[in-house]
C-alpha cells in the first residue's frame, strides 16, 4: 500500500491536468479578489474577504470529475493497474490508494483557491466586522467533506470503466447533470410561499393600486419539499449551493450525508472491483 501511495503522489506531481486545475484556481482566485476589491473602489460598497472565500466550490464537481477520469483512466489506458496486479498488489489496495490520490488532488485543487485568496484578500479587502470564526470554520469542513465526496464518486466511477476517453466524458457530464439538477431544486425550493403586498400606479388612471398577498401558486411543498430539502442536503452538489449561500443551518447533516456518500461508493467500487475482468 505504501509504495503504491508513493507510486501515486509521485505521478500526482508531475501530472499536467493537475497543475493546470491549480492554477486555474489560483487565477481565478487573484481575479475575484482585484474584481472585488475595483467594485468596492468605484461603487463606495464593503466587501469582506469571507464573501469571496468559498466562490470556487460550484466548480469542485466538474474539476474532481476530469482530474479523476483522466488519472484513473491513464492508469488503465498504460496498463499500469494490471502491472500493479502481476506484482502481486491487491485490488483492495489498488483501489484505495487511487481514492486516496483522488482526494489529495480534489483537497489541493480546493485549498489553492482560498489560499491563493487570502493573502491578497487580507491586504485588499480584509474581513467584515462581526466575522464569526466559528461559522467559517465550519463551511470549510463541510466543503472539505464535499471534495472528498465528489473524489469518492468519480474514483469509484473511474475503477469501474476502463475506457479513459468515455469514463471522462461520464464523469464530467455526470457533474455538470448533478449541478444542474441542484441548480433546479435550489430554485424550486427558493419560491416563497406567499407573493407579498405590493403597491403600483396604473398608467392609465394614475389611481394608487394595492395588491392583496396571495398564495404562490409555484410554492413546493408538503412531500416533494421534503424529498428536494433532503436532496439538497444529500448531494454533495447540493450542498454547493447551501454552503455558497451561507445556509449552514443543517451542517450536522450534510456532513454526515458526505462521510455515508465516501463510505457506500468505496464500499460500492471496491466490491466490483474485487469482480472486475482487467484486461
Amino acid at each position: 500500500m505504501n509504495k503504491l501511495l508513493s507510486a501515486g503522489l509521485t505521478r500526482l506531481k508531475k501530472d499536467k491536468v493537475f497543475w493546470v486545475f491549480v492554477g486555474f484556481m489560483v487565477v481565478m482566485a487573484w481575479f475575484v479578489v482585484i474584481n472585488s476589491y475595483l467594485n468596492m473602489k468605484k461603487w463606495g460598497s464593503s466587501v469582506g474577504l469571507e464573501s469571496i472565500l468559498f466562490r470556487h466550490i460550484m466548480f469542485m464537481g466538474v474539476l474532481t470529475a476530469a482530474f479523476s477520469g483522466l488519472f484513473i483512466g491513464t492508469e488503465y489506458s498504460e496498463g499500469t493497474i494490471r502491472n500493479k496486479l502481476v506484482i502481486g498488489h491487491t485490488r483492495r489496495d489498488i483501489y484505495l490508494s487511487s481514492l486516496i490520490i483522488s482526494i489529495t488532488a480534489g483537497v489541493i485543487i480546493c485549498v489553492s483557491y482560498m489560499l491563493s485568496a487570502m493573502i491578497p484578500g487580507i491586504i485588499l479587502l480584509g474581513f467584515s466586522e462581526g466575522i464569526i470564526v466559528e461559522v467559517m470554520l465550519q463551511a470549510l469542513l463541510l466543503i472539505m467533506l464535499m471534495t472528498v465526496a465528489f473524489s469518492a464518486i468519480f474514483t469509484m466511477c473511474g475503477m469501474l470503466n476502463q475506457n479513459k476517453a468515455l469514463n471522462c466524458v461520464i464523469a464530467i457530464i455526470g457533474a455538470f447533470v448533478m449541478l444542474m439538477f441542484s441548480a433546479f431544486i435550489f430554485n424550486e425550493l427558493s419560491n416563497p410561499e406567499m407573493w407579498e403586498e405590493y403597491v403600483y400606479v396604473d398608467e392609465e388612471t394614475g389611481e394608487i393600486v394595492t395588491e392583496p398577498a396571495e398564495p404562490n401558486p409555484f410554492y413546493v411543498s408538503g412531500t416533494k419539499r421534503e424529498v428536494y430539502e433532503f436532496l439538497m442536503l444529500f448531494l454533495p452538489s447540493g450542498q454547493t449551493f447551501l454552503i455558497a449561500g451561507g445556509e449552514l443551518s443543517h451542517a450536522g447533516e450534510m456532513a454526515a450525508y458526505s462521510v455515508l456518500i465516501v463510505i457506500a461508493s468505496s464500499a460500492a467500487g471496491m466490491y466490483f472491483f474485487q469482480k472486475k475482468d482487467i484486461k
